[in-house]
């Protein structure tokens, strides 16, 4: 793992610390508005709503993880050379890898824990549902390597396109760096 994802799971992790704190913060104070009136959860024992909670996204996530490993598991397709499952779950991400969200559900399983320790409702909600939106967002590329497959060639073969035309462009301008008499080297 490069140094670079790592750097993009904590620097997610303090986000995502930060909002759940001032979340929390907010919503205990005792400013009365209408959106902490309207968001805020009107229940005496909040710890077994936490508890519970914590527990649904720990068995979300773990399973989730198992059912995107069977999916993808056994998945060695190659389309013009490529390995469609490389190409899906590497080449064709902007800014998270599919392992850096693997990586990142899980700790927010464990950084849940800390609120949950507190009691933390905003911030146990919060955690929650950026979890979910990444493991939704896993599955629907992996979904993509099985339902659409003539989608997945058609992204391929554009992806190598792109590769060549870059390649072109580098291996052109050695060429007319090597012929203005620069040492490109």
């Amino acid at each position: 793992m490069k140094i670079y994802s790592i750097f993009k799971i904590a620097a997610t992790l303090f986000f995502i610390i930060l909002v759940g704190y001032l979340l929390t913060l907010y919503f205990e104070s005792d400013v009365k508005n209408w959106l902490r009136g309207i968001l805020t959860v009107s229940q005496k024992d909040s710890s077994a709503l936490i508890n519970t909670i914590w527990q649904v996204h720990a068995g979300v996530t773990t399973l989730s993880i198992a059912i995107l490993a069977l999916i993808i598991g056994f998945n060695q397709q190659k389309k013009y050379g490529v390995k469609v499952l490389d190409y899906l779950l590497i080449h064709n991400r902007k800014f998270y890898k599919f392992h850096d969200e693997l990586i990142l559900v899980i700790l927010l399983i464990i950084l849940q824990y800390f609120f949950v320790a507190y009691l933390a409702l905003a911030a146990v909600v919060l955690i929650f549902t950026i979890s979910v939106i990444i493991i939704i967002h896993m599955l629907h590329c992996s979904l993509k390597i099985i339902l659409f497959e003539e989608m997945v060639s058609f992204e391929i073969k554009k992806f190598l396109l792109e590769k060549c035309k870059d390649s072109i462009k580098i291996e052109n301008k050695s060429f007319e760096d090597n012929a203005n008499g620069k040492n490109t080297k």
